[in-house]
């Protein structure tokens, strides 16, 4: 399953919640669980959140050199 599915199959808890509160909620939903499909989509929850993480850290690096170029 892709992040896509992940995201789709927890609409309805990021619609209610957030979209953090929502990934955690359906995250906890899926730690209850055994299956191999449901560790997988646990993983891709995860590496969702690192990824968005990543993104923002490395984003707010390169904004601040190049905000600090410009003057």
């Amino acid at each position: 399953m892709t992040i896509v599915h992940e995201l789709s199959d927890a609409k309805d808890n990021i619609t209610n919640d957030g979209l953090i509160k929502g990934l955690y909620k359906t995250y906890k939903e899926l730690d209850k669980t055994n299956s191999w499909e449901d560790y997988y989509r646990i993983n891709n929850l995860k590496q969702l959140g690192y990824d968005i993480l990543a993104y923002l850290i490395f984003g707010l690096i390169i904004a601040n050199s190049l905000k600090s170029k410009q003057k």
